[in-house]
């Protein structure tokens, strides 16, 4: 009351005076009423009105709206997800789901990531086989003494071996053709050689082995002379040369030719003849379990188990025979020292590998013995057989005998009875 009655002294002060009262007793009146307001419980949002105000206020004039254009071609259309889980949070605690989980969900269009780390492929037996070097290997000479880096295997032999050939002749008509044709004469195997079109060089060769002859067919001789039934170069062959033919028939051309070899005889149910001399050059030639993919590796564990052996390789040998199982074959020439300050050697050595267009459905299961008695078995009855009979005439003898007391013979009692024992 002071104040106003201080300012009505001058129409100017009295003309702010009344002004300021005015804004005062508005001031009050809203505050009451957002009071009031507030003692109701209303929850309505109302913005605060401020306690200046301007001394001039103007009307709040309502803006124009002008439409709005693009001015700026789309470049393109950013795809929407087909689902929420087609992006994995940012954050692990965004979702309860986890990250390989969302990724899992992801369409197949997704983006893929890129690792750092890289990752073997898995062995698969789809992969082509590879050639496996035979421990065994045929010595042929010995080499003189020079630096070991000179050495040249193939040029080594070149100078060893007469032209056109690829062992030691005893006769110079007694060539490739010569033993390809006993092996053929005998009925023994078939051969076939693939040339190479335009030439007469041959590309591949097929052996498939029929049958292996013992020396009965020469009379049980070595020099037993068999002539061809077709004009030779050569007239005659003796069992010498057929068993040379198997081992010279493969030697046609060292590292760039190859064999596929079979075993596949004319009467199946017919055993296998098998002369020693021959486990010689499977030993050399022949396959090996190394080589056998998994699944035919599962086939032969269980052959074996069926089929015993005392030497390892011929089991190998019966499964390739029972089941014709083939493989591929190569040679070379090789330098080697087997013994320690020795001089080196020159060798052929062999290369062997699975065929891989071979159907593993064809050894479905191993093979179980039969019922009906095989040769072998055959032979051993008969002994046994012939033994028995012998063991009873013995027996008769030795009662007639010692029906005479004056019998003084000095072996009667020294009859050793376990030489006619076959068990």
């Amino acid at each position: 009351e002071k104040l106003i009655v201080f300012l009505t002294s001058s129409p100017e002060n009295s003309f702010k005076a009344k002004k300021m009262t005015t804004m005062k007793k508005k001031i009050e009146l809203e505050d009451d009423s957002n009071n009031a307001a507030k003692g109701k419980g209303s929850t309505s949002r109302e913005s605060t009105p401020s306690r200046i105000l301007p001394l001039k206020t103007s009307p709040i004039k309502t803006p124009v709206t002008t439409p709005l254009s693009n001015r700026f071609s789309v470049l393109g259309k950013i795809p929407n997800p087909s689902s929420p889980t087609q992006f994995p949070p940012l954050s692990p605690g965004a979702s309860s789901s986890s990250y390989s989980q969302i990724l899992q969900m992801q369409p197949s269009k997704a983006p893929t990531t890129i690792s750092n780390t890289t990752t073997k492929p898995e062995a698969k037996d789809t992969q082509l086989s590879r050639y496996y070097t035979k421990i065994a290997s045929q010595r042929i000479c010995l080499i003189p003494n020079h630096p070991s880096e000179d050495l040249d295997a193939r040029g080594i032999a070149g100078q060893y071996f007469p032209l056109g050939f690829y062992w030691c002749p005893t006769d110079p008509r007694k060539n490739y053709s010569f033993y390809k044709k006993i092996l053929i004469e005998t009925n023994s195997a078939n051969i076939y050689d693939n040339l190479t079109p335009g030439t007469t060089h041959i590309g591949y060769s097929k052996l498939t082995i029929r049958q292996i002859h013992d020396m009965d067919k020469w009379n049980n001789s070595y020099l037993h002379q068999r002539r061809f039934s077709g004009p030779s170069s050569y007239p005659a062959f003796n069992y010498q040369d057929y068993i040379h033919a198997w081992f010279y028939i493969l030697l046609v051309r060292p590292y760039s030719h190859s064999w596929f070899i079979q075993f596949k005889k004319d009467d199946p149910t017919a055993a296998w003849q098998m002369p020693v001399w021959f486990l010689d050059w499977w030993r050399l030639f022949g396959s090996t379990s190394i080589i056998f993919p998994t699944v035919i590796q599962t086939f032969y564990h269980k052959y074996k188990g069926e089929h015993p052996a005392d030497w390892p390789p011929l089991q190998c040998l019966s499964f390739h025979q029972d089941h014709c199982i083939p493989w591929i074959l190569t040679w070379d020439f090789d330098i080697k020292q087997e013994v320690v300050d020795y001089p080196m050697e020159l060798h052929q050595i062999v290369r062997v590998k699975w065929w891989d267009a071979f159907d593993p459905k064809k050894v479905h299961k191993p093979t179980t013995l039969t019922n009906s008695p095989t040769t072998e078995q055959t032979e051993y009855a008969k002994l046994q057989a012939k033994a028995a009979a012998l063991e009873k005439e013995l027996t008769q003898l030795k009662r007639r005998a010692a029906a005479f007391d004056d019998s003084q013979d000095p072996y009667e009692d020294n009859v050793d009875l376990e030489f006619f024992s076959y068990e």
